[in-house]
């Protein structure tokens, strides 16, 4: 989480982070809106894909981008029919997670 805030940040991003989903759930209450999450594919007490369907119940036209250190295979299986804006694979470069915003957050780019 720290590292991935510190490399948001650099990129030029406020970031507000979360260690579990009653958390993510309070940042999503807020007036502002995220332009995107990260959601690790691991989380403590709740599951991925639980936790991507709580957070797209109070945010459904944000992105999701889903990170894990899994392959995409094993991603897409534990996600099934959950639709996250893109996958990125742990550990990862900033050039990395630079190109995956772009692609999520500017498609025509």
């Amino acid at each position: 989480r720290q590292v991935a805030g510190d490399m948001l940040r650099a990129l030029g991003f406020e970031v507000h982070t979360a260690a579990a989903t009653p958390e993510a759930v309070a940042v999503l209450r807020r007036p502002e809106r995220p332009v995107a999450v990260l959601l690790d594919a691991t989380m403590p007490a709740t599951t991925g894909p639980e936790a991507y369907d709580v957070i797209r119940a109070y945010a459904p036209a944000v992105p999701i981008i889903v990170v894990s250190g899994y392959s995409e295979a094993d991603v897409a299986a534990r996600f099934r029919d959950r639709r996250p804006a893109a996958l990125v694979q742990k550990p990862f470069q900033l050039e990395t997670l630079r190109q995956k915003l772009r692609e999520v957050l500017d498609p025509q780019s």
